[in-house]
């Protein structure tokens, strides 16, 4: 997680695209929001034929307003670890 943001939230970021999105494509969605996008994840095709894609970022609340009000859909992404092993 980027440490030059305060309390950022990692999300799951939904993108409804026709042509399949560029990373780039994407940060220019993303321009002037304070979302950071997670180069190394996505976008991902979900559904290529409804143009869904998805990628992941981390945001603040500020910054998830700004994007949810340029359409972008946000799902949080909760840390998953692993339970132990019944016997």
């Amino acid at each position: 997680m980027p440490a030059d943001r305060p309390d950022p939230q990692s999300y799951i970021i939904q993108i409804v695209e026709r042509e399949a999105p560029t990373i780039d494509s994407v940060r220019r969605s993303l321009r002037d929001t304070g979302v950071i996008l997670d180069a190394e994840y996505g976008p991902y095709p979900v559904d290529p034929h409804r143009g869904l894609y998805v990628a992941h970022c981390w945001a603040d609340e500020p910054s998830r307003r700004r994007a949810e009000d340029r359409g972008i859909a946000f799902f949080d992404d909760p840390e998953i670890t692993p339970t132990a092993r019944q016997a």
